[in-house]
């Protein structure tokens, strides 16, 4: 039995500082590049071994050097891969980050056979013998396949459309049926409900039959919506160097409170320190001690 199962993307994340964010023709220097493991399904593995859950992780990669970076340290912390493929003639996909001096990113990305996942390459058996699913930036047709089979299972089912939002648009309702959390940020939640007030839209997602919408507002925290609340729950004060990879950081600690006993709104609030640490730190895939965390939990300062 697993205590969690990430599905969805598995990529190489280049990092690029720079001293500004360059404009239309003008060349900004580079300060420094670095390359890691990324996807959001990596992500999610990799802090959810951290904190100590039993964890698998489906995806697909290239039979190429990103594809052995993108697992390498999902392997390190005893990640099971043995739902990922490799596609031998496929490539790995990749992000490239961009990042300012004030932690501020931009990104492009190339998403390479980890988009092209298909249902039968999902291995069910893995699915059925979790206590979460977690589904993030998959295609539909994958998504709804590995969706149903976790909500059959009895699992905690959680999904994050990622920056592929849009093409879940339709399939939407379908979709939130089967699904206890949903994790969209500010720009995913608007551009899904046409709704600029996320509570009010958050509302309107509970329609599709989702328990919990609860919205990642950046510095401002996170926005629970559910038939007994609207609550935001306010984030740490931190130095931001990196916000890469802190939006699937949140979404492990809401998961690993939640599977150990914590109410929603204790959850978010570990979240919002968990993932406030991983900010001041350089990297997607970074190591953060849980002394880290609580101690910003017990003497942070809160951004109202």
């Amino acid at each position: 039995m697993f205590d969690l199962v990430s599905v969805g993307h598995l990529l190489v994340d280049m990092r690029v500082i720079v001293e500004e964010f360059p404009s239309e023709d003008r060349l900004s220097k580079v300060l420094r590049v670095t390359y890691g493991g990324g996807g959001s399904a990596g992500n999610v593995s990799f802090f959810a071994a951290m904190l100590g859950m039993k964890v698998a992780c489906i995806g697909k990669v290239g039979f190429d050097r990103f594809g052995k970076m993108a697992i390498d340290d999902l392997i390190d912390m005893g990640v099971n891969i043995s739902g990922v493929k490799i596609e031998p003639e496929g490539r790995t996909g990749f992000t490239i980050v961009i990042i300012n001096p004030e932690g501020k990113i931009m990104m492009v990305g190339f998403p390479g056979v980890s988009d092209d996942i298909k249902p039968n390459e999902i291995d069910d058996r893995i699915l059925r013998n979790a206590r979460a699913v977690h589904v993030a930036s998959l295609n539909p047709k994958a998504a709804i396949h590995a969706l149903k089979i976790a909500k059959r299972s009895g699992a905690l089912v959680t999904f994050d459309p990622g920056r592929v939002v849009s093409k879940f648009m339709d399939g939407l309702p379908e979709i939130l049926q089967y699904v206890d959390i949903f994790f969209p940020n500010r720009k995913e939640i608007v551009a899904i409900t046409g709704i600029n007030d996320y509570a009010e839209a958050g509302k309107k997602l509970l329609e599709y039959g989702v328990k919990n919408v609860i919205v990642k507002l950046g510095p401002k925290g996170a926005l629970i919506v559910n038939k007994e609340m609207v609550k935001r729950i306010p984030t740490y004060k931190v130095k931001t160097i990196d916000t890469t990879g802190a939006g699937d950081c949140f979404a492990t600690g809401v998961i690993w409170k939640l599977l150990n006993g914590s109410d929603i709104e204790e959850a978010v609030r570990f979240a919002n320190a968990f993932a406030s640490v991983k900010t001041s730190k350089l990297g997607t895939r970074v190591r953060i001690k849980l002394k880290e965390v609580m101690e910003l939990l017990e003497h942070g300062e809160i951004l109202e």
